[in-house]
């Protein structure tokens, strides 16, 4: 089917013809979502560094209008960096909003599985999941 564009005046049944268009036309639109996903995946961590670096400089500011040594300085600035690495793996539940409208009973099971490998580190409670899980799952 390639073989039609490099010498159009060569016959080609239309089966064939139809199937090389409707591949480029695939691979077109395979390429061009890619293309636009990975925009906006780029503008969304533009937009979280920039928030971040924002928040940083108003630090900044504040240290240095409220004349705060610079070796202080220099530790505040480190710790609140690490502190918005730290928010950005572990998201607190609070702040999941969408958490709100799910039920109890789900939010129970979620708690069974984020907790549990934890707890069943200690051998009274790995015990009281072998012997009573509903038990174990109200802790």
């Amino acid at each position: 089917a390639t073989s039609t564009w490099a010498n159009p005046w060569m016959e080609v049944p239309f089966n064939e013809r139809a199937f090389g268009d409707l591949a480029l036309l695939l691979g077109f639109l395979i390429v061009s979502c890619s293309v636009s996903l990975m925009a906006s995946m780029m503008t969304k961590i533009a937009v979280i560094a920039n928030q971040q670096s924002s928040e940083l400089n108003m630090l900044n500011k504040y240290l240095h209008a409220n004349k705060i040594s610079k070796r202080l300085a220099t530790r505040l600035q480190r710790n609140a960096q690490h502190a918005l690495k730290r928010k950005a793996y572990r998201m607190p539940e609070v702040e999941v909003r969408a958490l709100n409208l799910v039920s109890e009973s789900l939010k129970k099971e979620m708690h069974l599985e984020m907790y549990q490998p934890v707890l069943t580190a200690h051998p009274l409670l790995k015990w009281l999941n072998d012997y009573d899980p509903a038990a174990f799952r109200e802790i």
